[in-house]
């Protein structure tokens, strides 16, 4: 009689334990960690949101021959929806003010959408360097475009021409950052020195 009572204890507390455990991953869950959604198309290497709340997410191919490409969302991440450049690595991705989304990829230069992904156009005519680490654009709509190995590239016609900026610059092999500022200009962050910003980044100088 005894060992039964001990028994319907102890499976008591082990009951109570569980659900406490439960209770407070749910809590957890919601309060203080990141739940997703996706999208599940690989790695996602850059994220950018237009003026009306659409995020963009550019992804990397995944198992070495499949997924890559932009997905978007427009309920908060509730759901995503692959809009193109499919087995492409996307590294980058900027909105400027009129909504065109431009993509930089790993290999295959830049891409633009004007109707939110449905179609992508490339743009890469002077682009001599067509792995884009980062891309940014500025108040007058002039975009930057930082490469793996050929420095920084600009264009002020939406990607119909780019041209190398890289006076001054003392290190063009990986522009890791480049950030617009208010007055139109640039600068540039190297892997491993010139340039300002970047994750490395010594001295400074700016593209002209």
């Amino acid at each position: 009689m005894k060992s039964r009572r001990i028994r319907s204890l102890v499976l008591v507390v082990a009951v109570v334990m569980v659900l406490c455990l439960m209770i407070s991953g749910l809590a957890l869950a919601g309060a203080n960690h990141w739940t997703t959604n996706g999208p599940y198309g690989g790695n996602i290497y850059a994220l950018a949101v237009d003026s009306a709340g659409t995020v963009y997410a550019g992804t990397g191919i995944n198992h070495g021959s499949t997924g890559g490409g932009v997905f978007k969302t427009t309920n908060g991440g509730t759901s995503w929806i692959q809009t193109g450049l499919i087995n492409t690595t996307v590294m980058a991705l900027v909105v400027d003010s009129a909504g065109t989304v431009y993509a930089g990829t790993n290999g295959n230069g830049v891409f633009k959408t004007t109707n939110g992904g449905t179609s992508w156009t490339p743009i890469n005519t002077g682009l001599t360097n067509t792995t884009v680490m980062t891309i940014v654009v500025d108040s007058a709509g002039t975009v930057y475009a930082g490469t793996n190995g050929s420095g920084v590239f600009k264009t002020t016609n939406g990607g119909t021409s780019w041209t190398q900026i890289n006076t001054g610059l003392a290190n063009r092999a990986i522009v890791t950052s480049v950030t617009a500022v208010a007055v139109g200009t640039a600068e540039a962050g190297t892997g491993s020195g010139g340039g300002r910003g970047g994750a490395e980044g010594r001295g400074g100088a700016k593209p002209s």
